[in-house]
């Protein structure tokens, strides 16, 4: 198989030794490929379309899911990007005898067409520092590409907030970074689970090691079964030192403060604990506010003081 051609098969039934029945198709592709996989029912089957994207090893990454993004079954179609070049396997099998409680279904009428196209999508510019760089993943498995400049030696930092949005999103993200300016691009970073208290959320933060454009992938696991309104995400970027890059990452709890190794904050920024506001007082609305002892202080000083007008005489003409 190979990009930009269609095959088409059936599938057969589960086998309960080797496990489900999968059509293995192999291709050849190139770092940084943008690349989409459409699986279908053929006309008259009664397929319900799945499959799997396999990297070959000792790839960073191993697997894309491929599967219909709604309930409707007969058509699983998602992007990706390429993150090293080398032979790829495409499976393919009915989405009924995945699962728990397979239901080993198979036979003539399980028909599909599978084929891989390159997206021409162009990636959005950016201009670091980008406090608000935001997504929702369709139905249709799109993945979200941005283009930057960097100096050598400049910190990229880019942390994924889904589960740490105010609303948490159910989407996994995980985020690639690219040289740009290589021929083909060159893999810098590849990030899917920072672990912790952000769980899923992913982490770019590398020294860039040249000059020139990088691109920034937002790609996702499967995202069947999660609403729409469940797949959002952001992806501040910066290019600078941490505490100076002008957006929210690490364990700050404002831009560039808070957290243990920014300054604190100033009045009205987001706080958590009081350490993180420089006047020492975290309001219950999680904003910085001077703290209750500071009102008595000027309350008392502005009692201690009264003023009194006295009319002078107009001097004598």
């Amino acid at each position: 198989m190979s990009i930009g051609s269609t095959i088409e098969g059936t599938t057969g039934n589960l086998n309960n030794v080797l496990g489900p029945d999968y059509d293995d198709f192999k291709f050849d592709a190139t770092a940084g490929d943008h690349l989409r996989v459409t699986i279908a029912n053929r006309a008259g089957g009664t397929f319900q379309a799945s499959g799997l994207v396999v990297t070959p090893a000792p790839a960073p990454d191993t697997y894309r899911v491929i599967r219909p993004g709604t309930s409707d079954t007969p058509i699983a179609t998602r992007e990706f990007y390429i993150a090293e070049s080398g032979e790829y396997g495409l499976f393919v099998s009915d989405l009924r005898n995945l699962g728990a409680a397979p239901q080993e279904v198979g036979g003539p009428t399980l028909t599909y067409r599978a084929e891989i196209s390159r997206v021409s999508r162009a990636p959005a510019p950016l201009t670091p520092p980008v406090v608000h760089h935001a997504g929702n993943i369709p139905n249709t498995g799109d993945v979200t590409a941005a283009s930057f400049t960097a100096t050598m030696g400049q910190r990229i930092t880019a942390p994924t907030r889904a589960i740490q949005l105010p609303t948490p999103s159910k989407v996994d993200t995980y985020l690639l970074l690219f040289d740009a300016s290589t021929t083909p691009p060159t893999l810098v970073q590849l990030n899917d689970d920072q672990g912790g208290p952000v769980g899923t959320d992913s982490l770019i933060d590398v020294i860039a090691p040249t000059n020139g454009s990088y691109l920034l992938v937002v790609d996702h696991y499967d995202v069947r079964g999660i609403t729409p309104d469940d797949r959002k995400w952001e992806v501040p970027l910066g290019t600078g030192l941490p505490c100076l890059n002008g957006i929210l990452d690490h364990d700050e709890s404002d831009v560039d403060c808070g957290g243990a190794t920014c300054a604190a904050c100033a009045l009205t920024k987001s706080c958590n604990p009081d350490g993180d506001c420089a006047a020492g007082s975290c309001k219950s609305d999680h904003s910085c506010g001077c703290p209750s002892a500071l009102h008595v202080v000027a309350a008392t000083v502005r009692a201690a003081f009264t003023y009194t007008l006295v009319a002078s005489p107009s001097p004598a003409l």
